[in-house]
């Protein structure tokens, strides 16, 4: 039998729907210090061949975060109703058997990189306890339990990294900057996981039992992934077809200004994706997330450009970002609407709308660009990447505006378990 959760209402338990607001805003804020710094490390602490470095082993970790939203913690806010919650120990297992692969993979990437074994640790360490963390996090959000542990964990995690890095940046050789800024990402992750402790990890089978049981809910979720990450990572490595491998780096680093937006809104991923379509829309919502937006585009602009102006961080890529102000703002508009409308999709969607949104963001990320470094070099490639970020922001609103008012309550029949097989699941 499932152990016991709160009493859900309207999708949400009575525990999470007794959560004020502010709460959720200050789990984001406290989630979002406990992440924030790790994507804009790069820009901070190394030269350009550890940044190259850090950045595939930081994608390592993305693509074992995105399987385990699709394989468990997405699967879980789908599928878990009033009378029927899913099994907290199967959701674990699943969780934690994906966060060990990621970190395996991690490992042995690093290891194909480097011939530091203390860099292959510390990859696979930080890869393994950011994802189980993340995952049982999401949980504790999703039911409403954002209380001390949520915090601390976030404000743990924060202190050790952060330290770590200030240490860095001060070190004035920097020679092993690398090993560091992953031990400290290493060890944040597991100081952070140990606040949530007890945790039963479960074996392989109630992991597969989890797979078995939701498959049906986790197929078209992890097609999504498979699309997401192709277009987040792949699209971008074609065009070192046509740009050598320094304008690469600075074309990949100019994403990495859009990453506060994913850091703002995924501690609070779970009640984006509870919203419905409907909502989205209204044009209050709208409204704010314009707001949302244009304040974060032109902070990153004003950023940039006094960087540029007072030349500041000139031995790092981050100097070299800021030539560029003007598209990396265009991008961080159309990026901040866009996963926002794509938070509140993942949870909303049926499997076809959501892969034929995905599947016209894929397309996007890889024609304009490749339109735009033919046409232009890098600075074509810069406004071409922005762009699509700006377009398939208007595509998944429309995608929300057409979805109809099946979408207001609960996923499409068809992409959801029926009531009996959620029966027998549990």
């Amino acid at each position: 039998m499932a152990e016991s959760m709160p009493v859900a209402v309207h999708g949400l338990s009575a525990e999470a729907a007794a959560v004020p607001r502010s709460r959720y805003l200050l789990s984001s804020l406290t989630g979002a210090l406990s992440t924030a710094l790790v994507p804009l490390v790069p820009f901070l602490a190394f030269d350009s061949s550890q940044s190259g470095t850090f950045t595939i082993i930081y994608t390592c970790f993305l693509v074992t975060w995105s399987a385990a939203l699709s394989c468990a913690c997405d699967v879980m806010l789908r599928v878990s109703t009033v009378t029927h919650p899913v099994d907290r120990r199967d959701f674990t297992a699943a969780v934690s058997w994906v966060a060990l692969i990621g970190g395996l993979l991690a490992c042995i990437v690093a290891a194909l990189l480097t011939g530091d074994a203390v860099i292959w640790v510390c990859a696979g360490v930080a890869v393994f306890a950011g994802v189980f963390r993340g995952a049982i996090r999401y949980a504790w959000v999703m039911h409403g339990r954002i209380g001390w542990r949520v915090f601390v964990s976030d404000l743990v995690a924060a202190v050790v990294f952060i330290t770590v890095v200030i240490e860095v940046i001060f070190d004035a050789t920097r020679d092993d900057a690398l090993q560091k800024v992953l031990a400290g990402w290493a060890l944040a992750n597991v100081a952070g996981l140990m606040v949530f402790l007890p945790i039963s990890l479960g074996g392989p089978r109630r992991a597969l039992r989890w797979g078995r049981q939701h498959r049906r809910v986790i197929l078209p979720l992890l097609g999504d992934t498979a699309l997401y990450d192709t277009g987040g990572s792949l699209a971008p490595i074609t065009l070192l077809i046509w740009l050598p491998l320094s304008q690469f780096g600075i074309y990949r680093a100019t994403g990495s200004v859009g990453s506060p937006v994913q850091i703002l809104l995924d501690p609070i991923r779970p009640r984006i994706s509870r919203l419905s379509s409907r909502t989205v829309v209204r044009l209050p919502w709208v409204l704010m997330l314009g707001i949302f937006a244009g304040a974060l585009a032109g902070a990153a602009y004003v950023l940039l450009h006094v960087i540029a102006a007072l030349q500041l961080f000139p031995a790092s890529v981050l100097g070299d970002v800021a030539a560029h102000a003007l598209q990396a703002a265009f991008y961080v508009f159309g990026n901040a609407v866009s996963y926002f409308a794509y938070l509140v999709a993942r949870g909303q969607f049926s499997g076809r709308r959501l892969l034929a949104g995905r599947l016209t963001e894929t397309a996007l990320q890889f024609l304009l660009p490749i339109a735009g470094v033919l046409i232009g070099g890098l600075n074509g490639a810069l406004t071409g990447f922005a762009a699509a970020a700006v377009t398939m922001s208007g595509i998944w609103l429309v995608l929300h505006a057409t979805n109809g008012a099946s979408a207001t309550a609960r996923p499409d029949a068809r992409w959801a378990p029926t009531q009996q097989a959620v029966s027998r699941e549990t």
